[in-house]
């Protein structure tokens, strides 16, 4: 450790960049710089040079926001610096996910293994030693652990900071820091059925929600073409077990007359050969019928779109914009409206 610096030669910045980059080829560990006129600034310098690792939930629906951003449409705001620098921040475009499901294939990426489930039994009650966010941590970063959703699905706030993460960041967090905030649901394909489930479970946390080509009806789905293809994965009707879980899942089964229910925007492309656009025609219906509220329930279909897969960009970008139009007019933002 350097306690005093007499001149910096080129400036802090140039000296700390060299420094850093010197310590790293000569023993291979990543380290931090910070300057200051007293031992104390020079540590704080220091713990805010520090770099984080933070791992973000999100699925491949999420990468859309990406593909757009331009100065024109500017979808990522003043995240724009870092993640559109490849020096800051790295962007896979293109992977194959490790799983089927999004839990097996959490577990993959942080984890490096192909058991599945691994952190739900004895073996997420103690650290994994290959865990990627121990490892990292380990190295004197600081973890953490971002998702929309609540961090207790699949216990994953109990195994995340048992295996490395300093701190997670669900709904649950956002809302307690942040009460006065609205908030606001979007989930696509099997996505579907985590925000329709959320807002007929807990309509009270949201304002606004948007179910794009969504799987709302889980009882059903089996039935359609492309449903016994998932079937390993969500249950079978025919089972009586899984039965009632799919029940529990199916959105449309679980939304009651009389309840305020928030905004819903239903989005879907008639020729879908994944999710049949029955799932959101019978659900917007449904919801119509039963709001309580008087708030909007929009249906939104394309007649030249499918699933999502082979879009064209217009078709994209005012797919986007009538969605960002419609959750900044029910979040209130001022000034907008579809």
């Amino acid at each position: 450790r350097v306690e005093t610096v007499d001149h910096l030669h080129g400036g802090a910045t140039s000296m700390g960049q060299a420094m850093r980059h010197r310590i790293r080829q000569w023993t291979s560990l990543p380290v931090c710089a910070g300057f200051g006129e007293s031992k104390t600034l020079a540590k704080f310098a220091n713990h805010l040079a520090k770099k984080n690792l933070v791992f973000f939930l999100m699925e491949s629906w999420s990468a859309e926001p990406m593909l757009y951003q331009a100065p024109t449409f500017d979808v990522l705001g003043r995240l724009a610096p870092t993640l559109t620098d490849p020096s800051k921040a790295c962007l896979f475009r293109n992977f194959d996910s490790a799983h089927a499901g999004t839990h097996p294939s959490l577990e993959a990426i942080l984890f490096s293994t192909p058991i599945t489930p691994l952190t739900l039994g004895d073996v997420g009650r103690k650290p994994i030693p290959w865990a990627l966010a121990k490892v990292v941590k380990d190295a004197g970063y600081q973890t953490l652990f971002v998702t929309s959703a609540r961090s207790g699905w699949r216990d994953l706030n109990r195994v995340l900071k048992v295996q490395g993460f300093d701190e997670v960041v669900d709904a649950n967090t956002l809302k307690e820091a942040y009460p006065e905030a609205t908030l606001g649901i979007w989930g696509g394909s099997a996505g579907g059925i985590f925000a329709g489930r959320a807002t007929t479970a807990v309509p009270e946390l949201f304002a606004a929600a948007v179910y794009e080509v969504g799987v709302l009806d889980t009882v059903r789905a089996e039935l359609s073409a492309n449903g016994i293809t998932n079937i390993s994965e969500f249950g079978s009707v025919k089972d009586p077990k899984e039965f009632a879980a799919l029940l529990e899942m199916s959105t449309y089964h679980q939304i009651r007359n009389g309840v305020a229910y928030p905004a819903v925007l239903l989005a879907h492309g008639m020729n879908d050969p994944r999710v049949d656009v029955w799932h959101t025609l019978k659900t917007g219906a449904r919801l119509q019928a039963a709001n309580s509220d008087g708030k909007p329930v929009l249906l939104r279909l394309d007649m030249n779109d499918g699933h999502g897969v082979g879009r064209s960009a217009p078709q994209r970008m005012e797919l986007l914009a009538d969605i960002y139009a419609f959750l900044l007019w029910q979040l209130g933002q001022r000034g907008v409206k579809p």
